[in-house]
């Protein structure tokens, strides 16, 4: 192999692996989720947005997010819908940011809400992957 050949070979290379690498990118995303905890102030199912408020350096903040039809939510342990979800819940949200700037978007890929026992209302659903009751029959020491 002669030393130009060599050279407009590994150009070639270098060449595709950064066009693979731009073209794999998220789109001024990024795959690092973040967690926050809070509480809700606000949820609009037409513009699929939902607020929260939480605490950070001893201030309160607000942060703002959209939600997919892929977001899991999760209320007490049940999977439930966006739509059982009320003002004053805690929750605590995982998401990513999507965009850069101005554009950027928190979109959440996982909502957790735990309530007191006497907030839980009813909704009539059922899942099947409700967790199973405990009792004393089932539970195993896992010492």
């Amino acid at each position: 192999m002669s030393i130009r050949f060599s050279i407009r070979l590994a150009l070639t290379t270098f060449i595709v692996c950064f066009m693979l690498q731009i073209g794999c990118s998220s789109k001024g995303g990024s795959n690092k989720t973040y967690t926050r905890k809070g509480e809700v102030k606000n949820v609009d199912l037409t513009n699929r947005k939902v607020v929260m408020k939480f605490l950070k350096g001893g201030q309160d903040k607000e942060l703002s997010g959209t939600y997919t039809d892929e977001t899991v939510v999760i209320i007490n342990g049940r999977n439930m819908s966006i739509k059982d979800v009320k003002e004053g819940d805690k929750i605590e949200v995982v998401g990513r940011k999507e965009g850069t700037g101005t554009d950027a978007q928190f979109i959440a890929t996982r909502v957790t809400v735990t309530r007191q026992d006497g907030d839980w209302q009813n909704t009539g659903k059922t899942s099947d992957k409700t967790p199973a009751k405990t009792t004393a029959a089932n539970t195993e020491s896992r010492d």
